[in-house]
């Protein structure tokens, strides 16, 4: 029970900064990984 303060405490603050961190991150991973599978391709042929 005295752990759920505290986790939805941080939910409440981290909501905004998910948004704000997590979706450029994943944005930029896949801009990542289509380079490297693009080098990929291109050291194939």
């Amino acid at each position: 029970m005295n752990l759920r303060q505290p986790v939805l405490a941080a939910v409440q603050l981290f909501n905004p900064l998910s948004w704000s961190l997590w979706v450029p991150l994943a944005l930029l991973g896949l801009i990542v990984l289509a380079a490297v599978y693009f080098v990929r391709v291109r050291a194939s042929r």
